[in-house]
């Protein structure tokens, strides 16, 4: 099946709403990071997966269940070693392993990620109400991964938002995960 740029938006809509109903059910917090997250501070740019931040304090079995009931299984990881130790699970709708898009479910374990969660903001993506990370919470979660394209998202966010960024509170997170060199680099004025 091809997926038109409407169907993909449907798709994730959809996913997302499934997501929000599990994590709600078994009381879990969750919100939005990376690449649609970047596109919800800027300009949505394309991507085909969605990354959720989540903590879930009930059992793996519990989460299980709730993700069953709202029709989703888990595509790649193993749901209760990442739930116990902070990784990523990779979720798809049961019975869709066609669908081009995918919901990454990335388990907070971090100071930092479980502070990002408490200011998380309500916001509407994609029709859906989701709670997103906050401009400044997504360039540390950016500076974090530092790959290529992440990088280019921190250049972005801090373009657009650095007035209303507490740098102070941004080098502090990136001096506890040592990737305080990226931040230098980002802010540095162009050589020239």
């Amino acid at each position: 099946m091809t997926y038109g740029a409407a169907d993909l938006e449907r798709v994730f809509a959809e996913q997302l709403v499934a997501v929000g109903r599990a994590l709600s059910a078994v009381g879990g917090e969750y919100m939005l990071i990376g690449g649609l997250a970047v596109g919800v501070w800027s300009a949505p740019r394309a991507t085909k997966d969605c990354d959720l931040s989540v903590r879930v304090l009930a059992t793996s079995e519990a989460l299980e269940e709730a993700l069953a009931h709202a029709g989703l299984e888990v595509a790649r990881g193993d749901l209760v070693r990442a739930h116990a130790g902070g990784e990523a699970v990779r979720l798809r709708r049961r019975g869709r392993a066609d669908e081009p898009v995918v919901v990454d479910l990335l388990f907070a374990s971090t100071p930092f990620e479980i502070e990002a969660l408490a200011r998380r903001r309500p916001l509407r993506v994609l029709g859906v109400d989701l709670p997103v990370a906050t401009p400044e919470d997504l360039l540390i979660f950016k500076l974090i991964a530092g790959r290529p394209q992440d990088l280019a998202d921190a250049h972005l966010l801090l373009d657009l938002h650095r007035s209303e960024l507490d740098m102070d509170r941004v080098r502090r997170w990136c001096t506890d995960f040592d990737v305080e060199g990226r931040l230098d680099a980002l802010i540095a004025p162009p050589a020239g």
